[in-house]
């Protein structure tokens, strides 16, 4: 579970009798944060305890869709989560980028909160398929105009400071059925080459 999850799932309540040694020590310190916080004391700036490597803020989850819902269950929480991630020690975000829109949203995320997100640029291998069918689309050339265009977005993104990785990609073997391994292989090779740029 990455330490945001953590941070929205667990409050000082839910460290109850079945609780570990480790979940009820978070558990009392969160409580105690939360008191001191409360109570409007200045919190000194503490240096970076947590960073979020993988976080998929771009998911339609966080704009309150699930399960293909046309109509949104609760508000936008993107505020809401990175707050209480906040709160607890999380003080870095990587927005993963896992196809070319998530890349870009994960990019305006990263603008919407400087300094807090940042953000990664590429195609996740069971997404792979999006290169082919973009080839297929409009004849020749078009999954290697998806790949300029990430490479675009990566260079530009990096140049700008909001883009500090190229990913996610590399190879899912656990889940063909969403991509061949040999289209993730050929896709997870040429991003490489981009990524090396």
């Amino acid at each position: 579970m990455s330490a945001a999850a953590a941070a929205t799932t667990m409050t000082p309540s839910s460290a109850g009798a079945g609780a570990t040694s480790a979940q009820r020590d978070m558990s009392v310190g969160l409580e105690t944060r939360e008191k001191t916080l409360e109570e409007g004391e200045a919190e000194e700036e503490e240096e970076l305890r947590y960073a979020d490597v993988g976080i998929n803020l771009t998911d339609s989850t966080y704009r309150g869709f699930y399960n293909h819902h046309t109509q949104p269950i609760h508000p936008p929480d993107i505020d809401q989560v990175l707050h209480r991630a906040s709160s607890v020690g999380v003080r870095k975000f990587l927005v993963t980028g896992s196809d070319l829109k998530q890349s870009s949203d994960a990019i305006n995320l990263a603008k919407q909160y400087p300094g807090q997100c940042y953000a990664t640029v590429g195609v996740h291998p069971c997404s792979a398929m999006a290169f082919e069918k973009a080839a297929g689309d409009g004849g020749g050339g078009g999954g290697e105009a998806m790949l300029e265009e990430l490479r675009t977005m990566a260079q530009k993104g990096k140049e700008e400071g909001w883009v500090k990785a190229f990913g996610e990609i590399g190879l899912d073997y656990d889940r063909l059925h969403f991509c061949k391994k040999e289209v993730q292989e050929k896709w997870f090779k040429r991003q490489l080459d981009v990524a090396v740029d």
